[in-house]
């Protein structure tokens, strides 16, 4: 057996956990000189078992890593490790962690607020310790599926990608992600997909959305929450640029330069450069060449700057030299309201903070919130982007590499490709299922559950 099995703190609970598949066992592991998380074991009473082994990843962090997120009800019939990370900054409002009376360094330390990269450095570390402690003897095979929502829906995306090794005997096989953000860069103003918030080139927003930045439409969905708190969740925005947090990333460039903060467009100020060194050209027709020089040095200047604007260009992902490959993908999305007639909403451009995916959040994690004000409108589907949108890029990344990378490759070797055509659809499938259930498991409705079920045991059970 592992060697954590005798731990002398863990020796009492052991019994527990072989008499009884339903109470999880809770293990500290440490995060080097981050503190530790808790990984949590579900009906795991054979650390060399063979069976399949579920990692669920958390819709939300818990505030010190610490205790247990229950899986979802769909996944009680499996053995299941939870790995309950930490990401400051979701709720602005309270502090980082529970206030204590210690003023030991180390404790002080702890009470640090853990922003990212620190929920992937959790993951990490829980990962590893799951490999290292729950793999079978001998090289015995044992298939890893992770499954997560929300922001545990992002972690989990980037896990899978980086962890699913064909060649080795014990690694992620699949991934359910549900209501996940795979591209968070696409939440700044300078994205393509936010184009059509602005009038112009000035950077200066449109009447419709200003209006609604104003407080003139109001909106309650998790996408917009989750976009309001990413300057809580990250930093810099230069962190969104991260794969580990944006995994279609992986797969392509970002198509924007990284912006000195998340409210404003980067291309303004060089947008407005040019303009003014037009116009100083026009004002030095009476030959004051020290002007003229000025307005070149300007209009080169600024010409410059507008030429870094980057095209998006594909990465071989995986790379070709390593034994990474796509897994098995099933990414759900809830279904998105009813068009109204409410515009494109400007990332983070209103100055007061919808407060109703607080309180689904809150309900979701069983604390008590603020009663809601008033019913209130979503509005980030409107404009190319959502979470369907998310998880249609994804899918197309996914199926791109296995189309162009996997399949060239295989085709070296193997004459035989029938079946190859649809592949990629096989593999990475995307499923609408309807409004989330917020009050329920991760918040998937029954049809969503019923996908994800099915589709687990599909490749679980044969």
């Amino acid at each position: 057996m592992q060697r954590w099995l005798f731990s002398p703190v863990q020796r009492a609970p052991q019994r527990l956990w072989f008499s009884s598949q339903h109470l999880p066992r809770q293990i500290r592991v440490p995060c080097a000189s981050s503190g530790d998380i808790t990984v949590s074991l579900h009906n795991v009473s054979d650390s060399h078992s063979t069976a399949p082994l579920i990692i669920w990843i958390p819709p939300f962090p818990r505030e010190d890593g610490v205790g247990d997120s229950q899986p979802p009800s769909w996944l009680r019939p499996y053995q299941t490790a939870v790995i309950n990370y930490r990401w400051s900054g979701l709720y602005p409002d309270s502090s980082p962690f529970p206030s204590t009376n210690a003023v030991t360094p180390a404790a002080a330390k702890k009470q640090q607020p853990l922003y990212w990269p620190a929920p992937i450095h959790d993951l990490l570390f829980g990962y590893s310790w799951i490999l290292r402690n729950l793999a079978p003897p001998n090289f015995g095979r044992r298939d890893f599926y992770v499954c997560g929502s929300y922001l545990g829906a992002s972690l989990a995306a980037s896990l899978a990608m980086t962890e699913s090794h064909a060649h080795q005997p014990t690694a992620v096989r699949g991934i359910i992600a549900y209501n996940g953000i795979y591209n968070w860069t696409t939440f700044l103003p300078d994205h393509p997909v936010n184009e059509s918030a602005f009038d112009g080139g000035d950077g200066s927003l449109s009447s419709a959305a200003s209006a609604e930045s104003n407080g003139d439409y109001e909106k309650e969905t998790m996408f917009d929450y989750l976009e309001q708190q990413a300057p809580a969740l990250f930093p810099s925005p230069a962190d969104l640029f991260d794969p580990f947090a944006s995994a279609s990333l992986f797969f392509h460039s970002p198509e924007l330069l990284v912006p000195a903060d998340f409210h404003q467009r980067s291309q303004a100020s060089a947008i407005t450069l040019a303009v003014d060194a037009l116009a100083s050209v026009g004002d030095t027709s009476d030959g004051n060449s020290s002007s003229a020089n000025d307005s070149d040095s300007a209009g080169r200047e600024s010409t410059m700057l507008l030429g870094k604007v980057p095209r998006k260009g594909y990465f071989a992902f995986p790379p070709r030299d390593s034994t990474l490959k796509i897994p098995e993908t099933l990414l759900l999305h809830e279904t998105p309201p009813p068009a109204s007639s409410a515009p494109f909403r400007h990332p983070w451009g209103s100055s007061s903070r919808s407060r109703g995916g607080k309180r689904d959040i809150m309900a979701m994690l069983g604390v008590a919130a603020a009663p809601p004000k008033r019913k209130k409108v979503g509005s980030a589907y409107y404009g190319g982007n959502s979470f369907g949108a998310q998880a249609a890029e994804l899918a197309g990344l996914m199926r791109r590499s296995i189309d162009k990378i996997e399949l060239k490759q295989r085709m070296r070797w193997d004459n035989d490709l029938d079946g190859w055509d649809t592949e990629a659809e096989r593999r990475v499938q995307v499923a609408e299922v309807g409004e989330a259930a917020l009050d329920g498991d991760a918040g998937l409705g029954a049809r969503g559950e019923e996908v994800a079920a099915g589709w687990l045991e599909e490749r679980i059970e044969g």
